[in-house]
């Protein structure tokens, strides 16, 4: 091999030299890139799934989450609720749909029945608890109850918890709640017509009944008359109008009729008319009506309680053909129809007896037809209460000495030593703790 072959020869090998290190430096920084580009493809991928997740969470609460619950979870004592979404029915009515804090599932209810809500208002040490009826069918998830609210409107700080719900609560929010409870449910159907009597917010129980009879087409319901005398101030007031003439259109067994003590304006819904500019009565139902052979559902106002209750009784409708709604012991006159284990003793009005309030240090006597939490009150003695009916137990006090009874029938369970103060009164000398 002669000198200039190989001088060829080295260049050769030198400048494949260069070319494999030009080719191993630039792979090198091409893995490097392609490695970085790996790696924060996926820490981009996971930061969008963060966000997508974020949006779908935020997404979720601002629509009502009927999905993502579930029924048969059964509870004790209180449990935190949110705001899922809130709901201007009306001028002054309100709709609260409530999902559990804890997302787990909810016990189902009848229709019918209600929640026993505690709400924490603005400027009050005590929290305070109120029991507003299930306004939706046991079907539908999730809660929701209706408040109408009962006092004036502008004051800075909210009078009432109607008055707290319709204008200060908020979305998100957390109020605790005890498990659905309530005596005022469907008795079943039957051989006879089902008349149901209501007046304003009193049509959230018996608005879970129509729902729960017929979009669930329970047997018999076709063949069986249903007639619902609701009663409003006007139009702008009329709590589920659409969808109670929805029932109606699409049930011909089904007849409603509107009753508007004030009448209303010329621009008023024709698929919701206002059939008599009256209140609802016992006079009227007899005036549209065959016969009082029926099985009657009454909720709404103390009042209207009192009058459509006893203008039955006094129309000749036996006691156990009239299932009511009574938040509050002077709802009905329930010396009408007394406990069977109530003696006339016991419901004589010269009854009177004494109470010591142990913790508050103060000893009054009680008069014939008051309850313990009533008298609390006037003595300015806290009490925790809500139904005010002996439904809700939230009243419940310890009893140290001597016995009470009760001035209405109830089923709530109580632990031994205590009782219900709003609807117990003494028997002779009693002590309590409060």
């Amino acid at each position: 091999m002669s000198w200039l072959d190989l001088s060829y020869l080295l260049i050769g090998v030198f400048l494949c030299l260069i070319v494999v290190g030009q080719i191993a430096f630039w792979s090198s920084d091409l893995w490097k890139t392609a490695w970085r580009t790996r790696h924060e493809l996926k820490n981009w991928q996971a930061d969008r799934r963060r966000e997508l997740d974020l949006h779908r969470s935020e997404q979720q609460s601002k629509s009502l989450p009927a999905i993502s619950l579930g029924l048969g979870g059964q509870w004790s004592g209180w449990r935190l609720f949110r705001v899922a979404e809130l709901k201007q029915e009306t001028p002054l009515s309100r709709s609260v749909y409530l999902v559990p804090a804890d997302g787990k599932p909810v016990a189902s209810f009848l229709p019918g029945q209600y929640l026993t809500l505690r709400f924490q208002l603005p400027d009050q040490k005590r929290p305070v608890v109120r029991c507003y009826s299930l306004s939706t069918s046991p079907d539908r998830l999730p809660y929701r109850i209706t408040v109408k609210q009962v006092t004036p409107t502008g004051s800075h700080s909210p009078g009432s918890v109607s008055e707290f719900i319709n204008q200060q609560l908020q979305v998100g929010e957390l109020v605790e709640a005890k498990q659905p409870a309530g005596d005022f449910t469907f008795a079943g159907i039957g051989t006879r017509p089902i008349v149901m009597l209501a007046a304003g917010v009193g049509i959230t129980p018996i608005f879970s009944m129509l729902c729960n009879l017929l979009t669930r087409g329970q047997r018999g319901v076709e063949q069986t008359p249903l007639i619902l005398f609701h009663g409003n101030t006007n139009r702008r007031e009329h709590l589920f109008a659409p969808e109670i003439a929805e029932l109606s259109a699409n049930h011909p067994q089904f007849v409603v009729v509107n009753c508007y003590s004030q009448g209303d304006s010329g621009d008023v819904d024709d698929k919701v008319p206002c059939h008599f500019q009256e209140r609802v009565s016992i006079p009227l139902v007899q005036r549209l009506l065959p016969s009082l052979d029926a099985e009657f559902y009454l909720c709404g106002p103390p009042a209207f309680m009192r009058e459509n209750y006893s203008g039955l009784i006094d129309a000749g409708v036996a006691p156990h053909d009239i299932h009511f709604e009574a938040f509050g012991p002077a709802s009905v006159d329930v010396a009408k129809v007394p406990h069977p284990l109530e003696t006339e003793a016991a419901i004589a009005e010269s009854m009177a007896g004494l109470i010591a309030f142990t913790r508050s240090g103060k000893k009054v006597s009680c008069p014939s037809g008051k309850s313990v939490l009533e008298l609390a009150e006037d003595l300015e003695i806290p009490i925790d209460s809500g139904c005010r009916a002996g439904n809700c137990g939230t009243c419940t006090v310890r009893l140290l000495k001597g016995s009470v009874r009760y001035l209405k029938s109830n089923s709530t369970e109580l632990e031994a030593g205590t009782v219900l103060a709003c609807i117990a009164q003494p028997e002779g000398e009693i002590q309590v703790e409060a």
